[in-house]
């Protein structure tokens, strides 16, 4: 993901996604967040759940599970109204696409034709429930045409085809 970004773009992840966090911070001030430091991003009140570095082009996640989609829509739609460059992408679980407010943030974001990319990690799992109990659909890019959206469905561990999705995406 990181790769195909440009210096205007942001991300917004979750607060699962450590290898993005140590591909994109600083080791020392990541870890001094993870320690309660104040030397840390957030002076070591945000731990990972919360991390937000905007120096570095990553913007803060909240506490709901989801509220990454609308913070992003938001803050896209703050790139749109300035006329500046750039795209902000935000990255959230299987699971967590059947929270109201990812499918509320991804319909804002259709309407109001906003720079914004959804990453889905589907592991397969939403916590303990596998997702065929979980989905009607067998692939949760094809939900992206309700929104008047176009979804991929990628293998993520050929990172050239993530690279090049992203990158189109983008």
């Amino acid at each position: 993901i990181l790769n195909a970004m440009k210096p205007c773009d942001y991300i917004l992840p979750n607060h699962r996604q450590h290898a993005l966090f140590l591909s994109l911070l600083d080791i020392k001030k990541f870890t001094a967040e993870l320690m309660g430091r104040a030397t840390g991003y957030c002076h070591g009140k945000s731990f990972e759940f919360h991390l937000g570095a905007p120096e570095e082009h990553m913007l803060p996640n909240g506490a709901i599970l989801g509220s990454g989609g609308p913070y992003a829509v938001g803050a896209a739609m703050a790139l749109k109204l300035d006329g500046k460059e750039g795209v902000v992408i935000t990255c959230c679980g299987d699971g967590t696409t059947s929270e109201g407010n990812v499918h509320e943030a991804m319909n804002l974001a259709s309407v109001f034709k906003v720079p914004v990319v959804f990453v889905i990690d589907n592991n397969g799992w939403a916590i303990s429930q596998p997702a065929s109990g979980q989905f009607a659909v067998e692939n949760l890019s094809e939900r992206a045409a309700g929104y008047g959206m176009r979804g991929v469905t990628i293998d993520g561990h050929d990172l050239f085809a993530v690279r090049e999705t992203m990158e189109d995406a983008i």
